[in-house]
């Protein structure tokens, strides 16, 4: 089947999503986090052979990261260090879909599967002595971790021409390997761009932050459906990650890698509320960045489960102490309820 086709069809499935919504696979965020009904992660060659591979744009998402048109820069041409990494981090912009979706609390979503590939940097980095950095993928297994998008805030929807499943395992079988794979394709008249190691860094640690904020966004969240939509009564930081720990069974989710220090902090304006009361979740913050990075943004994770990286100027519209007055049901739980084994530094500013 040539690309033209393809696309037709993908498009035809895309355009048909309202209709077909009406019988989507209704699930909670509790099947999600088991990953019984759609696996969590999946390795690059059991992705499904109709899955195609597409950018897409949500809401304000220009700002995080590099723009989704001129993202795909694979490869430099003199190889090496700088080209393999360059590499690895630009698949990071690519999302794979079949064009099946969920519905979540009556919320549409498109399942997508995506790769993390600066986390899976961090892990190799990690791995090695202090000082030392990463010179090549060897030993690069990322998976592709499933992403949700509603589909009511996606902006800008492109499939990439070429692109299969097949190419996919090549290209990470030869940048595990130290060889040089191709570029991937991209749009006509984008200026691909080169990344700078010392980018890199920034944009890993932003990266990994960025999913710690989701995570800890998808924890509470899951709290709440547990206890009919009233969000934890807590009152102090340390303590939202102690109740939403059995959650997530992961301590290390609690931290930010911002330069300028500091650590996530609740939004303890919605401790206590119920879900239901919040008019507008997208932007009503859960929780953020004590501090603002290097760039002047923070990372901000929002009531309807999305984190992103908001601007200096965002973040002032968003966010004032006392700012959200909504009535907040029961009493509250002992200032250091269930603290134990999370760290001190947790949840200071």
């Amino acid at each position: 089947m040539n690309w033209t086709n393809r696309f037709r069809i993908l498009m035809a499935c895309l355009m048909a999503l309202p209709s077909v919504l009406m019988a989507a696979q209704q699930l909670t965020w509790t099947d999600i986090l088991r990953g019984d009904k759609i696996p969590r992660a999946l390795e690059a060659k059991d992705l499904p052979a109709t899955a195609y591979a597409v950018r897409i744009q949500q809401g304000s998402d220009a700002n995080n990261g590099m723009p989704t048109w001129m993202s795909l820069m694979m490869m430099s041409p003199s190889g090496g260090r700088d080209g393999l990494i360059g590499a690895a981090m630009s698949l990071e912009q690519v999302s794979w879909t079949d064009g099946s979706s969920v519905q979540i609390g009556g919320q549409d979503y498109l399942v997508t599967y995506r790769m993390r590939i600066t986390d899976e940097l961090l892990r190799l980095q990690m791995a090695l002595p202090p000082g030392s950095h990463v010179e090549s993928p060897q030993g690069f297994a990322p998976k592709l971790q499933l992403e949700l998008v509603k589909t009511t805030a996606i902006t800008n929807f492109s499939p990439i021409e070429n692109m299969t499943v097949a190419t996919l395992v090549d290209t990470l079988n030869k940048i595990n390997g130290g060889m040089s794979p191709q570029p991937v394709p991209v749009d006509e008249g984008a200026v691909p761009i080169a990344i700078v190691p010392t980018e890199q860094s920034m944009a890993s640690k932003k990266s990994a932050s960025l999913s710690n904020a989701k995570q800890i966004a998808l924890g509470v969240m899951m709290y709440s459906s547990d206890y009919d939509d009233a969000m934890p009564y807590v009152q102090s930081t340390r303590s939202l990650f102690g109740v939403i720990q059995p959650y997530v069974k992961n301590n290390n989710i609690y931290r930010t890698l911002n330069p300028s220090g500091g650590s996530f902090l609740f939004n303890m304006d919605v401790s206590g509320i119920l879900t239901t009361q919040v008019k507008n979740p997208a932007t009503t913050v859960l929780c953020y960045d004590s501090r603002e990075w290097p760039d002047g943004s923070r990372i901000v994770a929002f009531m309807d489960g999305s984190a992103k990286t908001v601007s200096r100027e965002t973040w002032k519209t968003l966010y004032g102490p006392g700012k959200l007055k909504l009535k907040k049901v029961g009493r509250p739980l002992p200032l250091n309820y269930m603290t134990q084994g999370i760290p001190i530094e947790l949840g200071t500013p």
